[in-house]
């Protein structure tokens, strides 16, 4: 009727009004075809009531986590009540948990009516109560009940005064909220009953069931839900907030109080810890240093994640849990033994009582990491998961909370001890997104972090200031907002330097080696970050620091084609992590090792360095982990390399068995091992499955990338596949749509547009449309010419190639050769890839009508490459190059180069032959009849 509209539109919009974490928001209210409608937030993630059902082998959940999420939802009721709204259906399904652990209360009654088809009326005297009772005796004990204007709810946990027909009210919600926690930790109702009228006796009555005997709930915590449960209202406590209260105070925590006030004093005003230490005995002071850690790790929390993690069902989780309970583990008791000998260091008058300070506040703020780490994990899905051992094993080092030079120049928090307080809760805040970042929930930590940094810059308290821009390069970054990682990089950056904090100065001057010199293509901007990184990582912030530092300049020299300051750098940054038993870094920094080894073709030292890295990460993650099954892959292309097809097949497959367990089969990663096991399948000789395995990961990409340049990379392979098959209408359809998604995602100018460029360029070079390829080749030269890029020698030689094509060979040669400049800059004179532009040069030379030039030039070429190679990437060019050096030597002057021409052509038909192994394409059948064609034509 139009009073409950009223009533129900009045009520919505007050609830819209409401923003509070534990309540679902409330976007519009509005009537439509004469009904009230309410549009509510979505929430991913299940009922409360399936939390509580989802429990462990025991049947109930830990008492704390009941306890925690409870005082969640109870403060959603409450912020409500503030608001003068009443729920009238608090019940178990009424209240979500959204897949990151968030807990809301939903579903305020705002949709329910006087004229819902599954209401009863109840009526209030007992005459008519027993009139009713029979036909309400089956009804089912979840039906909702109403009366008209004042009774809705659930009959299970409806309060005894709603039975009784009055109208429901904060206490009556209190009393709803009682039952459900009572059901949470019992495993049963307060009030049991078979049937309506059994249940209503049983309310009313105020009987409530005695506890299991096995229960482990402590009898503080069944007195306050007893009193939320009380017959009468003005029993029951006087409003949620001091339910909550009550609910929320442990006395064993209480218990512990001025231990860990302690730390509170000496975060504030500094001096209380190390004066009480220096005062109390021994056995008073320091023997209970591990008690901070009861509502961190302790038996509840093991719990919780345990659950969490094995929850997922992911074939690794439980290896993942041994490993993450086992370094939990570890780092609690060091925490503790550093926390104990920081107490007694000052008992035995070695230490001042200000250092104790100091080294309590240290040992506090790795605490706070610890915590926001287990809270990740005590909400853990597949991205938590995959994350979690180096996660924990990157938990915050203690041993700088030792180091009293590091400490004493540590900037002391504000003398305001309200401001001191807001700058604790807010590096609490801030430790929990470093924790979500490291977890790979980045959306989630960006969000944190954002609002660290915008309350944290009235507060006027700097350090807190480059942390939070610290971290949010870093998110940033992994975020792919380059521009605003950078930023944020560069004013932690100077902010540090003005500060005086040398650690975190290296830090951000890191970050921007990485992401400016690497990740940008920058690379001298990338240098200039370098000279400034390291002398900071050097001198500051220990060992992690270092590491990081190293493995960002490995990356750095190698994107600049520096391989052996690449591969010296991961050296180095390796040593120190084995050093510092750092072995998830040693791992990732053995697989690095490994990929510069394949890049400079020395293919057993890429194969020893993953089959170390291989073993390490079975023994770190279990062997079904998803990053085993990434250096499987790593492998089985050191296997391609050696043209060892099979064995690199038998890798991806292995490989893909994991990935395909642990991620799903739509994962990015898993379509990454399905195109390298087509190109296994091509080098096989079976190229129909090799383009299906090509269109296959496609497929999954563009499911689940959309337009993304992965997307394009995997176009671009199928281009280079429809090519050498010689459908040059497909591959040219494919390279197209590769270079629309890279200039739609990464922008007009970024340096992998010109490569997309350059292949469009060669593949109209061989059509016949010398004209649209010289176009494309000139795009993608200017492109990387203005940003100075190293790879600018593919533009060039490509520009020559179609000068050669059109007879300009003076034109050609200066391509040609502008790109050997380029390349012997970045690479030396004797690396593999200078053979190449040598080779189009003694190529155009021979064009020219210069022979005798041309001839050293060859020869200097397949002695790079060296003429036995094995490399089926590199046997096609040096076919290619034997072939032009054979008519080299055959238009020497006087004939005096022709018996050596015939035995090169025929070492160049070898060759082409190799080449094609036994999955020749139409591409290397055209080569090797160019061959076979010449050697005809000159007996």
């Amino acid at each position: 009727n139009e009073a409950d509209q009223v009533r129900l539109q009045r009520e919505a919009l007050a609830l819209a009004k409401l923003s509070h974490a534990n309540v679902v928001g409330v976007h519009d209210v509005g009537v439509h075809e004469g009904r009230v409608f309410v549009a509510m937030e979505f929430v991913a993630g299940q009922t409360l009531g399936e939390w509580m059902r989802g429990s462990g082998p025991e049947g109930l959940r830990p008492w704390k986590s009941v306890v925690r999420v409870f005082l969640d939802a109870g403060r959603g009721l409450a912020a409500a009540h503030a608001r003068g709204l009443v729920h009238r259906d608090f019940k178990p399904d009424n209240v979500m948990i959204d897949d990151g652990g968030r807990v809301r209360v939903m579903d305020f009654g705002l949709a329910r009516t006087d004229e819902d088809t599954d209401s009863i009326e109840l009526p209030t005297d007992e005459d008519s109560l027993a009139a009713v009772r029979s036909q309400t005796s089956s009804l089912s004990l979840s039906l909702r009940l109403t009366r008209t204007g004042t009774l809705l709810g659930t009959p299970a946990y409806m309060a005894p005064e709603q039975f009784a027909g009055k109208a429901a009210t904060a206490s009556s919600d209190q009393y709803a909220f009682c039952t459900a926690l009572y059901e949470a930790l019992y495993g049963g109702r307060p009030h049991l009953g078979t049937t309506m009228m059994e249940l209503i006796a049983a309310v009313t009555l105020g009987t409530v069931e005695e506890p299991p005997r096995s229960s482990k709930v402590p009898a503080w915590v069944r007195r306050v839900v007893l009193r939320g449960l009380a017959l009468e209202p003005v029993d029951r406590f006087p409003t949620m907030d001091e339910l909550l209260a009550a609910l929320a105070d442990d006395p064993a925590v209480r218990r512990r109080t001025w231990l860990i006030g302690l730390g509170a004093v000496v975060a504030v005003g500094g001096g209380a810890w190390g004066l009480v230490a220096s005062m109390q005995p021994e056995s008073e002071a320091c023997t209970q240093m591990g008690l901070p850690l009861a509502t961190v790790w302790d038996d509840a929390r093991r719990a919780e994640v345990r659950e969490a993690i094995e929850g997922t069902q992911l074939d690794y989780a439980p290896a993942t849990w041994t490993r993450v309970e086992q370094r939990l583990d570890e780092y609690s008791s060091q925490w503790v033994r550093a926390r104990t000998e920081a107490c007694e260091a000052t008992q035995r008058g070695v230490q001042s009582a200000e250092l104790l300070d100091l080294r309590m506040t240290c040992l506090d703020e790795r605490l706070r990491s610890l915590r926001a780490t287990v809270d990740v994990l005590a909400h853990a899905d597949s991205t938590v998961v995959e994350k979690a051992v180096p996660a924990v094993a990157h938990l915050p080092g203690l041993e700088r909370c030792a180091d009293a030079s590091a400490l004493t120049a540590e900037i002391p928090l504000p003398d305001d001890p309200a401001v001191a307080e807001q700058v604790a809760v807010l590096e609490g805040r801030l430790a929990e997104a470093a924790a979500l970042e490291e977890a790979g929930k980045l959306a989630e930590s960006l969000a944190i972090a954002s609002e660290v940094l915008a309350a944290a810059e009235p507060l006027e308290y700097r350090p807190l200031l480059v942390r939070a821009w610290l971290l949010l390069g870093e998110v940033h970054t992994s975020l792919a907002d380059y521009p605003a990682g950078e930023a944020a990089f560069e004013r932690s950056y100077r902010l540090a330097l003005e500060l005086g904090l040398l650690r975190e100065a290296g830090a951000a001057a890191t970050g921007l080696v990485d992401l400016v010199g690497s990740t940008l293509a920058r690379h001298e901007h990338g240098r200039r970050w370098a000279l400034d990184a390291d002398p900071l990582t050097r001198g500051f912030g220990g060992s992690t620091t270092r590491i990081a530092y190293l493995n960002s300049l490995g990356t750095l020299s190698f994107h600049e084609g520096e391989f052996k300051a690449a591969a010296a750098a991961y050296e180095s940054a390796l040593e120190l992590s084995e050093a510092s038993s750092d072995t998830v870094r040693a791992a990732a920094l053995m697989g690095n090792l490994g990929g510069i080894a394949i890049t400079a073709g020395d293919l057993p030292r890429a194969r020893d360095y993953l089959e170390r890295a291989l073993a390490l990460e079975r023994e770190l993650l279990g062997p079904e982990h998803p990053r085993v099954g990434r250096t499987l892959a790593n492998i089985g292309i050191v296997s391609m390399q050696s043209n060892d097809f099979e064995n690199a097949r038998d890798h991806f497959e292995r490989a893909l068995d994991i990935e395909t367990r642990a991620l799903g089969p739509e994962h990015p990663t898993v379509a990454t091992t399905i195109n390298s096991l087509g190109a296994a399948f091509i080098r096989l000789g079976d190229l129909e499955r090799g383009i299906q395995s090509y269109e296959r990961a496609l497929a999954i990409k563009e499911r689940v990338l959309g337009d993304h340049p992965e997307v394009a990379g995997t176009l671009q392979n199928l281009g280079n596949a429809m090519e050498d098959l010689g459908d040059l209408e497909r591959a040219r359809a494919y390279h197209l749509r590769s270079l629309a998604i890279r200039e739609a995602t990464l922008g007009l100018d970024h340096h992998e547009i010109s490569m997309g460029l350059t292949n469009l360029g060669r593949l109209e070079l061989r059509s016949g449309n010398s004209e649209l390829a010289r176009q494309y080749c000139e795009r993608s030269r200017a492109q990387l010419e203005k940003q100075e890029h190293p790879s600018q020698h593919f533009a060039l030689s490509c520009l020559g190639e179609v000068a050669e094509h059109e007879g300009d060979f003076s034109s050609a040669l200066a391509y040609h050769q502008r790109a050997l400049e380029i390349r012997e800059a970045t690479l030396g004179p004797d690396h593999p890839d200078i053979a190449w532009v040598l080779g189009n040069i003694g190529r155009t030379l021979l064009g020219a009508g210069k022979a005798e030039e041309a001839v050293p030039l060859l020869e200097r070429a397949i002695a790079i490459w060296g003429p036995d190679t094995d490399d089926l990437d590199r046997l096609p060019s040096l076919a290619k190059t034997q072939l032009v050096l054979a008519r080299a030597l055959w238009d020497l002057p006087e004939g005096r180069g022709r018996d050596r021409a015939r035995k090169q052509a025929e070492t160049a038909r070898a060759t082409f032959e190799r080449a094609a192994g036994p999955s020749a394409t139409p591409r290397r059948f055209e080569e090797l009849a160019e061959a076979d064609a010449w050697l005809a034509s000159h007996r």
